[in-house]
């Protein structure tokens, strides 16, 4: 995690900023791959599912005045690690 960066300097749009469909910044596309090269989609996506079925069940979460946020970003990040997946090649399985 490179959370020690400028993130004016990462070529990271802010969320203030407009910002064009279809267009990455180069420095996104660049963390994208490496994202895709280094971490298995199929296994983040089964670890955040764990994760956030668990935090369903034991936590209270029906209190959590954030939750319906929370699901909504989840849904589409789930989408995202899908897609990830679903373009990987049979030899790419990990």
């Amino acid at each position: 995690m490179k959370s020690n960066k400028d993130p004016k300097n990462t070529g990271f749009e802010s969320a203030s900023s407009e910002w064009k469909p279809g267009l990455l910044a180069a420095a996104l596309q660049e963390e994208f791959v490496r994202f895709i090269d280094y971490h298995s989609a199929a296994r983040l996506s089964r670890n955040l599912r764990k994760m956030l079925l668990e935090f369903l069940m034991y936590d209270g979460a029906l209190e959590a005045i954030y939750l319906r946020e929370l699901l909504y970003d989840m849904v589409g990040l789930f989408d995202l690690l899908d897609a990830i997946e679903s373009a990987k090649g049979p030899g790419d399985e990990e």
